[in-house]
């Protein structure tokens, strides 16, 4: 089990964000002033109850509908390729959560379908870790929010199928949220949600998203105040001077790189394939940090320790990020 390191973050979650937002180094800035709204969520007493009750871990299930359709169609590679990649979904957030999660042993794996379906008295008992999918749309002039528990896409943007690889990156309208919850209060604001960078969370979502909830519920407990978490969190971004910055080669094929970013970053980094970097983050490798873009907001986390190391403005809306300002910001807090 990895340790637990005494660290502060804050949550962010997109659609509840609705403040201005500050110059993160302000030393009058509070982390809910230049991060996405944490109002209601992350109450000690919850986090504390969450610990003491059996854990469960959310997993996917084919969708029959799908199923029905593809085998309806004689799409057999596409049926084949979702099943799979269902499957491989699985596989990875449970390893993740066997080895990253602090405060359990034990982990019951079930659907959505068979959460619903247990019995009201006996919810009281779990805690549960999952996933939930946002998106966005307008119906008769008013902005609205679909929820999904269950993350299977329909149409040309389902697991493995052909508009997947395009569409997964999460957007302001169209993205996936882990959260950590008691079971009884599932549609409610949990105590920990963090966003995806991908609508289908990929290996390092999972650790970045596991690692994330490690630190904020052991902060919440702690009682540590807004004032050491900015502490902290600046006092992390000047490690980034001894550690090589890693991007992932997906990340630039999707434009979220800009020429502008590499004359003012201070530090040695190297774009990668998705692979290695995946590698590198679950062997815990040293000496390097990796950036995870997640619906508009920049981290950086520490691959060895799991820590973050910064956490960027939400400049605008969109996914792009103006990196030639995040590179300014680190340059200016470790002196270069």
């Amino acid at each position: 089990m990895s340790p637990i390191y005494r660290f502060c973050i804050p949550v962010f979650f997109v659609f509840m964000f609705s403040q201005t937002l500050h110059s993160q180094w302000n030393s009058k800035t509070t982390m809910g002033e230049y991060a996405l709204d944490v109002r209601g969520m992350g109450d000690p007493e919850d986090i504390d109850t969450i610990k003491q009750r059996k854990m469960i871990v959310m997993v996917l299930q084919d969708d029959v509908k799908v199923v029905s359709k593809l085998t309806k169609s004689g799409d057999t590679a596409g049926l084949a390729a979702y099943k799979l990649s269902v499957k491989t979904i699985n596989d990875n957030f449970i390893e993740a959560v066997n080895l990253l999660w602090p405060y359990h042993e034990e982990f019951i794996y079930k659907s959505y379908d068979e959460l619903q379906a247990m019995e009201k008295e006996l919810k009281p008992q779990y805690a549960v870790i999952y996933f939930a999918r946002y998106e966005t749309y307008t119906d008769e002039g008013e902005t609205k929010v679909r929820t999904s528990y269950d993350i299977n896409w329909g149409g040309d943007y389902l697991v493995g199928g052909k508009g997947y690889a395009a569409k997964n990156r999460s957007d302001k309208d169209f993205y996936t949220v882990m959260k950590v919850s008691l079971l009884e209060e599932l549609r409610k604001a949990p105590p920990f949600q963090v966003p995806m960078s991908r609508v289908v969370p990929n290996k390092a979502d999972m650790y970045f998203g596991l690692n994330y909830a490690r630190w904020y519920m052991h902060m919440k407990l702690e009682r540590v105040s807004e004032e050491q978490m900015n502490d902290t969190l600046q006092n992390n971004c000047r490690k980034l001077e001894n550690l090589v910055l890693l991007i992932s080669a997906d990340d630039v094929r999707h434009g979220l790189i800009d020429d502008p970013f590499k004359a003012y970053y201070p530090i040695k980094f190297n774009v990668v394939p998705k692979e290695m970097l995946e590698e590198i983050i679950m062997t815990n490798a040293s000496g390097y940090a990796y950036l995870l873009v997640n619906c508009g907001k920049a981290c950086v986390m520490n691959t060895q320790t799991g820590e973050p190391l910064y956490i960027s403005r939400l400049y605008d809306w969109d996914t792009y990020i103006s990196f030639d300002k995040m590179g300014k910001e680190i340059a200016k807090i470790i002196g270069k």
